[in-house]
């Protein structure tokens, strides 16, 4: 089941949100030798209107679905980044063509993925040999 959380903070990264996600979900009970519940995606999306306002949202694919249930009535109890939270079922919209009452989202949205910026390190030992002494 996807899960969406809505109104995250913007400083949350992917692998914080997965690491809520997953925190959260460890605290279920379980029977022994019985598969627990999984995060199978997680994505922070961005979006921005053309005032220059940024909401960041959560969403995590769960599986079992009876997990992702408990996964959306637990979240409002604990907080992600200082911020308390909280999760619905998401909903695929229906976007067909001339069917402008189901599209309720405004045209000018820009919708994305927040991609992380991998850092790259180069010349570390070089730096080592000249400044290490």
């Amino acid at each position: 089941m996807k899960v969406f959380i809505p109104r995250i903070p913007v400083t949350t990264t992917q692998k914080q949100l997965w690491n809520y996600c997953q925190k959260l979900l460890d605290k279920k009970r379980r029977l022994p030798f019985t598969e627990g519940p999984r995060i199978l995606e997680c994505d922070v999306i961005s979006i921005k209107d053309p005032r220059g306002a940024n909401d960041n949202h959560g969403m995590v694919t769960i599986t079992p679905d009876k997990s992702a249930e408990w996964f959306i009535n637990q979240v409002k109890k604990y907080t992600l980044n200082g911020k308390k939270v909280f999760a619905r079922e998401f909903k695929e919209r229906d976007r067909r063509p001339g069917n402008p009452t189901i599209e309720r989202r405004r045209p000018q949205l820009k919708v994305e993925r927040v991609r992380e910026q991998k850092v790259v390190v180069e010349a570390l030992e070089s730096f080592h040999k000249e400044y290490r002494k």
